[in-house]
């Protein structure tokens, strides 16, 4: 996101994020982080919310590192991921 800006329409994101969810997952499937190209996928835009969360000037309150595990607990094919992989994510994105 520091490289880039996102276009503004829901569909032209979703076709962004679907390609780069298949071709990360097909890059790093031999790190068995991701059970499937769906969890990249709802990792990714919950990243895409984090940030938008963590930046906007807007907001008041803003979320926290259990906020952000809570809501992606079961979304790797239905596991969790390690809480110490979505603390590192939330700390690089907050920082």
């Amino acid at each position: 996101l520091e490289s880039f800006r996102l276009p503004g329409e829901a569909q032209q994101i979703s076709r962004i994020m679907e390609s780069f969810a298949q071709i990360y997952f097909r890059d790093t499937s031999s790190s068995r982080i991701f059970a499937n190209e769906d969890a990249v996928f709802v990792l990714a835009y919950s990243i895409i919310m984090l940030n938008t969360d963590q930046h906007s000037k807007k907001l008041r309150h803003r979320m926290s590192v259990q906020d952000f595990i809570r809501n992606n607990r079961g979304i790797n094919d239905g596991k969790n991921f390690d809480e110490s992989f979505l603390n590192a994510i939330f700390t690089a994105i907050r920082d």
